[in-house]
């Protein structure tokens, strides 16, 4: 029995080695092929780059790089003022009535004083507070509008300084009178009748504290 029992297992070690070198060769033969394949596809990594080459064209040289435009600090001059002479506004001498001896420049105006433009309508007074520059005309854009078609657009203006008031005629149609003399540019004295074409004001200093 043990003689039997010796013979099977050697004859299953004779199977065994047999399946082992079978699987061997097997084993050797994937390697081989394997190896094959890898050649293969290295040819071909070969080929295609070789083609890729090929088709691409010839790379261009670079530009040169030109500098940086250098940025120039131009010295701006800087501007100096102009003066501009002021026109000083030219006294009219005023033609006094006949038997009137207050000849002479017109007195300064009080510190404080006020000026008015006063004008009598029906019994009673208008007056209007004259600022440094008052526009009189027409328009609604001048400080004493008068509706009044004699009255031109920008008929005439009034200015008020420290010593005197000016009233200047600004090329009206019907003109500025005062005291019944047509003027272009004229001092204004206190109780002066002015006319802007036929309308009447009276030009009044009220010195600071006056009552009317």
């Amino acid at each position: 029995a043990s003689i039997a029992r010796a013979k099977e297992l050697e004859a299953d070690l004779h199977a065994a080695e047999e399946a082992v070198h079978r699987l061997e060769s097997e084993a050797r033969a994937r390697n081989a092929r394997l190896e094959e394949l890898e050649r293969a596809n290295a040819r071909w990594r070969t080929f295609e780059e070789a083609l890729h080459a090929a088709a691409e064209p010839p790379a261009s040289p670079a530009p040169e790089r030109s500098p940086a435009p250098r940025e120039v600090l131009h010295k701006v001059p800087r501007e100096v003022p102009r003066e501009v002479p002021r026109e000083v506004p030219r006294e009219t001498v005023r033609v006094l009535p006949e038997g009137d001896d207050s000849a002479g420049a017109p007195e300064p105006v009080p510190e404080g004083a006020t000026r008015l433009l006063v004008r009598s309508e029906d019994g009673r007074e208008i007056m209007h507070v004259l600022g440094r520059r008052t526009s009189i005309g027409r328009t609604p854009d001048n400080d004493l509008q008068i509706e009044a078609d004699f009255i031109s657009r920008h008929h005439a203006v009034i200015l008020v300084g420290p010593v005197h008031t000016i009233v200047e005629d600004l090329n009206s149609s019907n003109g500025v009178h005062v005291n019944g003399r047509r003027v272009t540019r004229q001092i204004l004295r206190d109780g002066d009748v002015v006319h802007f074409a036929r309308l009447q004001y009276r030009f009044v200093v009220r010195r600071a504290g006056e009552k009317h």
